[in-house]
């Protein structure tokens, strides 16, 4: 698959104040509009974008972290019941895709600003030949909750 940037609707993003990203998909943003470089105009980026919705193939492993070389994403909006509260919470899902289509998936409240510095620094080939991830599971020092720290790998290739 070749990477291309998809146009994203100006209408389907929400600049959230004190934000600067635009990359956070209105709640009821078709998938067909979310931000991602899938070719969502092909059968195998439909199948990878209907695949983001699933569970993840990838996770954190024992140690913390998990590095993989990343060549796709999308993000789309999501929602979801708060295990200490039973109220339901809307977030922004960022999936991450390997070559093979394996997907990771985060609802990290800084994945969109990060996807959007990775955008802005590496073009559409450099993202077709994969960009090493790597992301560490964290805890929050004010909540004690836990967070995925989204950055490239100083291993430029894994």
């Amino acid at each position: 698959m070749t990477a291309k940037v998809h146009d994203i609707p100006a209408d389907s993003v929400d600049i959230t104040p004190g934000s600067n990203t635009s990359l956070v998909p209105l709640h009821g943003t078709s998938l067909a509009e979310c931000p991602t470089n899938l070719r969502l105009d092909t059968y195998e980026g439909k199948a990878l974008a209907i695949a983001a919705m699933s569970p993840g193939d990838i996770e954190i492993g024992k140690d913390g972290y998990v590095e993989m070389i990343v060549t796709h994403y999308i993000l789309y909006p999501d929602e979801g019941v708060n295990e200490e509260t039973g109220e339901v919470t809307r977030f922004t899902r960022l999936v991450l895709f390997t070559a093979e289509g394996l997907t990771y998936r985060t609802t990290s409240e800084s994945a969109p600003r990060r996807i959007e510095a990775m955008l802005k620094l590496f073009g559409p080939a450099e993202w077709a030949a994969g960009l090493p991830f790597l992301i560490r599971e964290r805890k929050s020092r004010k909540t004690g909750r836990t967070y995925h720290d989204i950055r490239l790998s100083p291993n430029r290739r894994m």
